[in-house]
């Protein structure tokens, strides 16, 4: 699914040369849940624009489902990002004008396809219930987050790619999230998120941690009794 080759990425600020990524090595399989902790400046950030396509490596060679997309241009960046990936932030960034359900629909009206039927399935994935019509303000922090994961699943992406996305949440609420983002490998989606919380860890099918721009360490770990004993929908 996803081949990282002697991926490094420099970053130039004045004279002064920021190595964000350091000669990384990396795969993941179809179907993988990563988890990637580190301390600030680690270099988690910059991997995850890189295998969201924002950004691209300053040598070395990124390939997703096969292509090799290190050199492809913003347009073709654009139509991969928006057709293979999706994205969950730890701030939801959601329109607060705009209805929960419209705020799903938006990466499709922004491409300029105007069909309900993916927003709704994707709605009825997170279990979100009556909460169409309300208001992003209206609704809890743990809602504004469902409604994000579901806005971040409508284009049926073969990898979501979630930075902090419990950052927000009480311990109970982040749980069920990551419980759900760990159900979703079931389909053969690939999931990588990056945390700080050492009690998202536990749901991760390989544990990664990240120092000065290298993974110094990637586990891989069986499922412990948060993931056998939550359900793998949100809401239950």
């Amino acid at each position: 699914m996803i081949k990282l080759e002697n991926v490094t990425k420099v970053y130039r600020v004045g004279k002064a040369e920021i190595r964000a990524l350091d000669r990384v090595d990396l795969a993941i399989d179809d179907g993988e849940m990563i988890v990637i902790t580190g301390p600030s400046g680690a270099g988690k950030t910059t991997l995850m624009n890189i295998l969201g396509c924002l950004d691209v490596p300053t040598s070395g060679r990124y390939l997703l489902d096969g292509a090799d997309v290190s050199q492809l241009s913003e347009r073709r960046l654009a139509k991969i990002r928006s057709r293979k990936i999706g994205f969950v932030f730890q701030s939801p960034n959601l329109v607060a004008r705009t209805s929960a359900i419209r705020n799903v629909e938006l990466p499709l009206i922004y491409a300029g396809v105007h069909a309900r039927g993916p927003a709704q399935q994707a709605w009825e994935q997170v279990g979100l219930g009556d909460q169409q019509k309300h208001l992003p303000p209206e609704l809890s922090v743990g809602q504004r987050h469902q409604v994000a994961i579901a806005r971040a699943l409508i284009n049926d992406p073969v990898l979501l790619l979630a930075e902090e996305p419990t950052g927000e949440l009480d311990t109970t609420s982040s749980a069920e999230i990551m419980t759900f983002l760990r159900g979703l490998t079931d389909a053969r989606r690939t999931v990588v998120v990056t945390t700080h919380r050492r009690d998202v860890v536990q749901f991760a099918m390989r544990v990664m941690r990240m120092r000065d721009g290298r993974i110094v360490s990637d586990q891989k770990q069986p499922a412990g009794p948060a993931v056998r004993q939550q359900p793998k929908t949100l809401n239950g």
